[in-house]
């Protein structure tokens, strides 16, 4: 958004009560994070407090949450859920780590591949990249697309939670 749209626009979590307590774990087989499930509109995040921050255009919104968590809304609809775990990776939005649970998988910096492959099995996907040092496993479960990037002798980086159409 261009600093016209950002002068301009009216940040529709304004008067959202503040964020309370922890995290609410992610359920995979139900695509709910806490009381917000994927497809909800964007009012339905008020239940998780007002944002750190809120990105908005004709047809997209991010919210950034203190506690390392980013929604993202597409056409008015919750379709992506990321835990920002590094501290590298969550201070760049002003966040702290992320430190969740998905699926009973517990989530922050300390998971490794290996808790993974443990949780969720072997992945569908895996890259290797040397240049950076990391990897990345991609699972894919009914309508929902799980992607983790590790980096190598440190741990997780993020975890995105993707609603496939």
């Amino acid at each position: 958004m261009g600093l016209f749209g950002k002068l301009f626009s009216k940040d529709p979590t304004a008067d959202w009560p503040p964020p309370e307590g922890r995290l609410p774990a992610f359920d995979p087989s139900t695509g709910k994070f806490g009381p917000l499930r994927f497809g909800d509109p964007l009012e339905a995040a008020r239940a998780l407090g007002k944002p750190l921050s809120y990105e908005g255009g004709t047809n997209m919104a991010i919210l950034k949450y203190a506690s390392g968590v980013t929604l993202d809304f597409e056409d008015g609809k919750f379709v992506n859920l990321c835990f920002n775990t590094a501290p590298e990776v969550a201070a760049h939005g002003g966040q702290r780590p992320a430190v969740g649970s998905v699926g009973g998988l517990p989530v922050s910096e300390a998971t490794t591949p290996e808790d993974a492959i443990g949780w969720m099995g072997e992945p569908d996907e895996r890259e290797e990249d040397a240049d950076d040092d990391s990897i990345a496993f991609t699972y894919r479960r009914g309508k929902i697309t799980i992607y983790f990037e590790f980096e190598k002798d440190v741990g997780l980086s993020f975890l995105d939670i993707t609603a496939d159409d």
